[in-house]
């Protein structure tokens, strides 16, 4: 008689074999994109950030004198918060309003005239630095950290040093981080141009 477990290894012994014929799944990569009529494959642990590559500079300094705007107001702030709530007599003497005095404003215009040249000290690493983006990171983050501890060699008040310090550790964190953005987009603005000049260079 035919036996349930008969039927139970015919029917192990038909999967078997039909996992022994079933073609293998192959994942095919995607095809290269094509430029100037060119094919390009990239490979994907390429670091882009360390190829040559020319940023759009119009997007860049507007970004730089954008931070700079922002650099200024952050130190606006800072005093106003220092001698109105705080009543931290900073960079302008007791008698000084809560904006501070004219030094206040130069405080501001220096900050804004750093930021303006971190721009172009960032614009001259895009065109020919290897990994452009980090050196300017340390770089700034030095010359910020210099900023930082200047107002220690300075004849004023402890708490006047020390929210000044603090400031400007703000004003630089603010900077890099923005310029750091900032630079991401010229990048790609960048590149999106030079690709659409070499595809129509490809089409003539």
């Amino acid at each position: 008689m035919w036996d349930l477990r008969d039927t139970m290894k015919l029917s192990v012994s038909a999967a078997a074999m039909r996992g022994r014929n079933a073609c293998p799944q192959v994942a095919f990569p995607r095809k290269p994109p094509l430029v100037g009529g060119a094919a390009i494959v990239i490979p994907e642990d390429m670091d882009l950030d360390d190829q040559p590559v020319t940023p759009n500079a119009a997007r860049l300094w507007t970004g730089g004198i954008a931070t700079a705007v922002v650099a200024a107001l952050i130190v606006v702030a800072g005093v106003f918060i220092a001698r109105g709530v705080l009543n931290i007599s900073v960079l302008a003497p007791k008698t000084a309003s809560n904006l501070g005095n004219s030094s206040t404003a130069v405080y501001a215009g220096l900050a804004a005239a750093a930021t303006l040249v971190a721009t172009a000290l960032l614009h001259v690493l895009l065109l020919g630095a290897p990994r452009p983006i980090t050196f300017f990171v340390w770089i700034a983050a030095l010359a910020d950290l210099v900023a930082a501890a200047a107002p220690f060699t300075q004849s004023a008040p402890t708490s006047s040093k020390v929210f000044t310090s603090i400031l400007n550790l703000i004003v630089g964190f603010a900077v890099i981080s923005l310029l750091s953005g900032v630079a991401a987009s010229a990048i790609r603005a960048g590149r999106r141009t030079s690709s659409g000049t070499a595809s129509g260079v490809g089409r003539r």
